[in-house]
């Protein structure tokens, strides 16, 4: 299961300036409870 917060923005601007709408996503992560049997992978990943 995720859970998602989302943010909505308008600039309406003046009568000459283009109109600007946001939608914006913000995915939290619930991390999964560890356990100690089965598979474990780590990755080191650096950029």
């Amino acid at each position: 299961m995720s859970v998602h917060s989302y943010y909505v923005g308008v600039d309406l601007g003046q009568s000459r300036d283009y109109t600007a709408v946001s939608a914006i996503e913000e995915p939290i992560w619930v991390p999964r409870p560890t356990s100690n049997r089965g598979w474990r992978l780590h990755l080191d990943l650096r950029l």
